[in-house]
């Protein structure tokens, strides 16, 4: 094979593996931009969550060492994110957790 030809054989293969390049660049960033932008505060909330089975608001609050109001916005915002559940059980007792989503972006973001 003449060295021309292997220049353009090479050219060839360069080209293709940049347009692999490319592509997986744009799955990514369409895979991440499905998850929503959310605060440090909330961040703190999902590790927090990701490290016990159930939470009170009151646990998380004193968790994450910030006031109920700040919290309670907080833990609203990653419920309508779904990010996390909360269930009202006995004696009105509500309890938050940690849903799939939450934690598929404590992982994809390498947060935990």
């Amino acid at each position: 094979m003449t060295e021309n030809a292997e220049l353009k054989q090479t050219i060839a293969s360069l080209r293709e593996n940049i347009i692999n390049i490319k592509q997986q660049n744009e799955l990514a960033n369409k895979q991440s931009s499905n998850l929503p932008s959310i605060s440090e505060e909330e961040i703190a909330i999902l590790q927090f969550l990701s490290g016990v089975e159930d939470a009170s608001f009151l646990q998380i609050t004193n968790g994450i060492k910030h006031n109920t109001t700040k919290t309670k916005y907080w833990v609203n915002r990653l419920s309508e994110f779904e990010m996390i559940y909360t269930s009202h059980g006995y004696n009105n007792v509500t309890s938050h957790g940690l849903k799939q989503s939450g934690r598929e972006y404590l992982v994809e973001n390498d947060l935990v």
